[in-house]
């Protein structure tokens, strides 16, 4: 069930941008098909993502993304996962957002982003 919040609004928008890009079919009447299409656009995101390939940084996208872009994905994939209770993502997305917590308890500067990240990405 679809939860009427501003995350879930901003989840929906997200949903309807990606089936226009990428044509995939949405029942926004039916639970099951929202999760359906909800699946397939996170499944769809993880393609991107090379952060659990030996060797590669977790937490990052390959170039050309940016730092943020990949906290922006996995923003979405914990919304992803809270509205759907689909947790096929989860143990990623912790390894990623732990990995680039960086240094500090209190800031998201990891010392592999200090060439490129600023104040508002954090």
């Amino acid at each position: 069930m679809v939860r009427n919040s501003p995350r879930s609004l901003s989840w929906l928008w997200l949903l309807a941008f990606s089936i226009t890009c990428n044509a995939l079919t949405l029942d926004i009447t039916s639970s099951s098909s929202i999760k359906d299409t909800a699946s397939s656009v996170a499944y769809g995101l993880m393609k991107y993502y090379s952060g659990n390939i030996t060797g590669q940084a977790p937490g990052n996208l390959p170039n050309p993304y940016y730092w943020w872009e990949a906290g922006a994905m996995f923003m979405h994939l914990v919304d992803y996962s809270f509205l759907t209770g689909d947790t096929t993502y989860d143990a990623e997305t912790v390894q990623a957002m732990s990995w680039q917590a960086g240094q500090s308890s209190t800031s998201f500067l990891p010392a592999n982003q200090t060439t490129s990240e600023g104040n508002d990405d954090q």
